[in-house]
């Protein structure tokens, strides 16, 4: 292994953990954790869109480390998983708005934070 893969490695590590920590203390904020989680989903997608549009302004492992670490720290299909299938139990009407919100919703903040990160590559700031 080279020494740029250990910079990667060592930038995903952190930003896992960071993220996993965010999103841990989002879950033990006084709301419900499936809101938690659609929060953190959703602020993962807008980060990762405004990380994706100006990629160039990042050596490679700190892109990584912020993108596959970070976000993906933050972010988690898992408890998303989780979190339907008990939904479900709960209310098909409550599920209908979490998948609609956190479907819709991601990949539209992910375009938004996409477009916030092509003008700020410009410096375009109105």
């Amino acid at each position: 292994m080279n020494r740029g893969h250990c910079y990667t490695i060592t930038a995903v590590l952190l930003g896992g953990g960071t993220g996993s920590a965010v999103r841990y203390l989002a879950l033990e904020l006084p709301i419900s954790p499936h809101i938690a989680t659609m929060i953190v989903n959703l602020l993962a997608s807008f980060l990762l869109g405004i990380l994706t549009a100006t990629k160039s302004r990042f050596k490679q492992p700190l892109f990584v480390g912020l993108g596959v670490g970070f976000c993906g720290g933050l972010s988690t299909m898992s408890t998303f998983g989780y979190d339907v299938v008990q939904i479900f139990h709960e209310s098909v009407a409550f599920l209908t708005i979490y998948l609609s919100v956190s479907i819709i919703g991601g990949i539209t903040l992910a375009f938004i934070g996409y477009m916030i990160g092509k003008r700020i590559n410009r410096g375009d700031n109105h």
